[in-house]
């Protein structure tokens, strides 16, 4: 994973930067002090945390200008200045993190991106008659068993698969619940829980085991709460 911390300030520099790195000790994090040189790099970062203000190009305008060239770049506005924050919905700001109460502001962002991560985990998957196949986790409805095989439901189409469903419940991770021995659900998917069944998004229904009902309930609430800034 790349970060960039972006910040005129060498005060602030020292702040950031090892409060990051306790949180991502595996990432590449470069360190620019304006704008104009963060810019002049052209490099695809994952996450940007971004000072608003700095000299001649400041933190929004900076920002505005990578998301010309890597959209998919999470931005992390850093100010000590609440009233600057509605100019961040410009460029689609991530969090805005006040530097005053960093601590405890970017403990909760970074567990929005780690969660947002997961949302959009890819995995591979044998398909019968294709091959291997990418899916991203946001992209898959349910799953469901077939005799020895599944069946991956995406929004508008079906793909069978030789893998078993134990192997596949734990490709997918906390995304998803079995909340039937036959069905694997999305839990951002789900519209309606019902006693013995599951209304989801895309209009189809599902059971939902008498059984795994009030962990699934438990499980749901915890996501949504999670998810909600996510």
């Amino acid at each position: 994973m790349k970060i960039a911390l972006v910040d005129d300030e060498e005060r602030w520099r020292k702040v950031i930067y090892p409060k990051v790195e306790a949180y991502f000790p595996e990432a590449d994090i470069q360190v620019f002090s304006s704008g104009e040189a963060f810019l002049e790099r052209a490099e695809k970062y994952e996450i940007v945390f971004m000072d608003v203000e700095m000299g001649a190009k400041d933190g929004f305008e900076t920002a505005a200008e990578y998301k010309e060239y890597n959209s998919d770049a999470i931005i992390m506005i850093l100010t000590t200045h609440a009233e600057m924050v509605k100019r961040g919905f410009a460029v689609n700001a991530f969090r805005y993190l006040d530097k005053v109460n960093v601590d405890e502001e970017l403990k909760e962002a970074v567990f929005a991106i780690k969660k947002l991560f997961a949302k959009n985990k890819k995995i591979l998957v044998p398909i019968i008659g294709m091959g291997d196949k990418i899916f991203e986790l946001k992209e898959i409805v349910y799953v469901e068993t077939e005799k020895r095989n599944i069946i991956i439901h995406t929004w508008d189409k079906k793909f069978n698969s030789k893998m078993g469903m134990a192997e596949i419940e734990k490709m997918l991770g906390n995304a998803f619940f079995r909340c039937h021995k036959s069905y694997i659900v999305n839990l951002d998917m789900v519209k309606t829980i019902n006693r013995i069944d599951l209304d989801l998004k895309n209009g189809e229904n599902i059971f939902l085991s008498i059984r795994k009902s009030s962990e699934f309930k438990q499980r749901y609430l915890n996501w949504k709460y999670e998810y909600a800034n996510a």
